[in-house]
């Protein structure tokens, strides 16, 4: 914020007092000062971000969170709003780790940009997958008569990250050998 002051010069010695007008240039630059700029969260956890400026933004300013994939991480509220007598204070933002239906790690940026004319801070949210790679076999277990067939469904519990192949393999081939060696998904 832009400063002004007059200063006045007296003395006994001079009649008159002089006047000296000084403008203050304030060079001071806002930032969005976060308390972490890298995040790491187990799927399906939270993590809290603490949010403040470093400057009074004077007439109020808004703080938006954008998520780069809301489907791995998010906020849970947007935007904080921060004024001359709260902007030196931390609000509190929730980040959640998305539960997702794949093994796989993500790594999310979450994006903090004002109205007041500051840079964007980006905070890496590092999303660590907590789901492990299982076959479901329905039915789960077979019983049948010698000479019959049966069918068993082989599905993945969660979606691969590339192709997945199960070799199928009998322990004893005089008693019982599937119809394929292997499948794919």
């Amino acid at each position: 914020l832009d400063d002004a002051a007059i200063i006045t010069l007296s003395s006994a010695l001079v009649p008159q007092d002089t006047l000296v007008n000084i403008a203050v240039d304030d060079d001071d630059v806002q930032e969005i000062i976060v308390s972490a700029n890298t995040l790491a969260i187990t799927e399906g956890g939270t993590q809290a971000l603490s949010v403040r400026l470093a400057y009074d933004p004077v007439i109020g300013a808004l703080v938006n969170l954008q998520s780069s994939d809301t489907g791995a991480a998010d906020v849970d509220i947007s935007p904080l709003t921060f004024n001359s007598t709260n902007y030196d204070q931390v609000q509190t933002v929730v980040v959640s780790a998305i539960q997702d239906m794949d093994t796989a790690d993500e790594v999310v940026r979450l994006t903090l940009s004002s109205t007041v004319g500051t840079s964007s801070v980006t905070v890496t949210v590092n999303v660590d997958d907590d789901d492990v790679q299982r076959l479901i076999l329905t039915p789960a277990a077979v019983a049948m008569q010698e000479g019959t067939t049966a069918t068993v469904t082989v599905q993945l519990a969660f979606d691969p990250l590339g192709t997945v192949s199960v070799n199928l393999a009998s322990s004893d081939t005089n008693a019982l050998v599937g119809s394929v060696p292997s499948v794919q998904f």
